[in-house]
């Protein structure tokens, strides 16, 4: 006897899938792929803007790393509509008449779960990648994530492939294939749309948080004296190439406000603790060295006679919170040497100079478009040697500073004679590093040091041209 109809049965019925409910499934899916992509770009700007100020380094997208991001979102929620649009074809509305069909329940639960579950595990792991982002390390969008992201996607999509292959039987790789480029098509038009105006947002962020192409340097003395007390000045040129200052969260034209606002952070503090004021400048490396040296200027006629400039940190795991800078003294024949013009006017400056050198010898330092040594030309990465041939305790080194000279050529030849003093001192040392904090030198070891800069002084004086 041959039955009629199958006690068990769990195959698909392909004529519940009418064209209506094929059109509502596609249009579901892009529905929420766009809804769930939009959030996910809405959620990573709030955070970035949110989180802007904290960074040394402004946290700005580059064109690679936006287009990036827009694509990791854009596959990620595609993925996630196309998971959406299969949930809802396979539903069917149900009576206790209803035939049960396991295998469809199975294709609804797993498609569930896929969205569901993998949205908490990627919140969490979102929550505390984001975390170490901020406070940490700073991660490098296309570098780092480029390879995870394409195992994320081929992972999220065996996800739905294995419904596809338990629902389509023998004509299954043929409708997956095309699953598959309707799914690239959609996400790829998708990471076109900019759901926010990163540019306004940017200009937003940077009118007082610019960023800086910082100059390059040889070497960066940071431990030369322990805890500094800084005093911040950005210097920045807008978009005709004039100069302007932010001091303390505010612009300003005029280089000669630097006064008052130094001589009030001065008053602040104990009278005590004047030694460890330094200010501190962030500038591009190829503005003029007029205007580094105004900023000098205004210091040495407020008794601050420390400065170091912040140096591009090449090590991009520390560079959000670790600013490298070479510290030095104002030079008081260079800054007083400057114009005296309406531009930037100059008080009279504190009684008698602060720093007296006399040499036997002076090495010439011409700095203009380029950089010789007694007329002659001396090629950047040559400076470091050039000048351990002549530091000692009897010659001094003339700095010849054109104002029109970039601020990355100064930095070349201040770095690369401090870092010439500081070899010659490691190679005559007796034994200890000398370029450890010094609260781990034992007095031996001060004794020693004093002794090694005596011998191997970096000696500096500066004329304007």
């Amino acid at each position: 006897m041959k039955f009629k109809r199958r006690f068990y049965d769990d195959s698909i019925n392909y004529k519940d899938f009418s064209r209506r409910r094929l059109v509502v499934a596609v249009i579901i899916g892009l529905v929420f792929s766009m809804s769930i992509y939009s959030f996910f770009i809405v959620l990573n700007e709030s955070f970035r803007v949110i989180f802007f100020s904290n960074y040394a380094v402004p946290n700005i997208l580059e064109g690679y790393q936006k287009q990036f991001l827009h694509l990791f979102y854009a596959i990620m929620s595609t993925i996630f509509g196309n998971s959406i649009a299969i949930s809802f074809l396979f539903t069917k509305k149900e009576t206790i008449s209803s035939r049960r069909n396991p295998k469809r329940k199975r294709i609804i639960n797993d498609q569930v779960f896929l969205n569901s579950f993998f949205l908490h595990w990627f919140a969490k792991l979102g929550l505390t990648f984001g975390v170490l982002s901020i406070y940490m390390i700073e991660l490098e969008y296309s570098k780092l994530y480029s390879v995870f992201a394409v195992l994320l996607f081929i992972v999220l999509y065996l996800e739905t492939w294995k419904t596809l292959n338990l629902a389509l039987g023998k004509k299954r790789y043929k409708f997956m294939f095309l699953n598959i480029l309707i799914i690239s098509c959609v996400a790829f038009s998708i990471s076109r749309i900019d759901v926010v105006d990163y540019t306004k947002h940017d200009k937003a962020l940077l009118f007082n948080k610019p960023v800086y192409k910082l100059p390059k340097s040889f070497f960066d003395n940071k431990t030369e004296q322990s805890n500094p007390v800084f005093i911040d000045v950005q210097l920045k040129l807008n978009e005709n190439k004039i100069p302007y200052l932010i001091i303390d969260n505010k612009r300003t034209y005029d280089f000669y406000h630097l006064k008052g606002f130094f001589i009030a952070e001065r008053n602040s503090m104990p009278e005590y603790r004047y030694y460890k004021l330094m200010v501190r400048i962030y500038a591009d490396q190829d503005v003029k060295m007029e205007y580094i040296k105004a900023i000098e200027a205004q210091c040495y006629t407020s008794s601050i006679y420390r400065i170091a400039y912040v140096l591009y940190n090449e090590d991009y795991r520390s560079r959000r919170f670790k600013e490298n800078t070479l510290n030095t003294y104002i030079k008081e024949s260079s800054v007083m040497s400057l114009e005296r013009s309406s531009k930037y006017p100059l008080p009279p400056p504190p009684p008698g100079p602060l720093f007296e050198f006399e040499y036997k010898d002076t090495i010439k330092v011409d700095i203009g478009k380029h950089i010789t040594f007694n007329n002659k030309l001396v090629a950047p990465e040559m400076l470091v040697s050039k000048f351990q041939q002549y530091i000692n305790a009897s010659t001094g080194f003339e700095y010849a500073l054109s104002t029109e000279s970039s601020y990355q050529l100064y930095i070349n030849v201040l770095s690369a004679h401090y870092k010439a003093a500081d070899n010659l001192r490691q190679i005559a040392t007796k034994g200890f590093n000398i370029n450890k904090e010094r609260y781990l030198f034992s007095e031996y070891e001060k004794e020693e040091y004093y002794k090694l800069k005596q011998k191997y002084p970096v000696l500096i004086s500066e004329k304007l041209k």
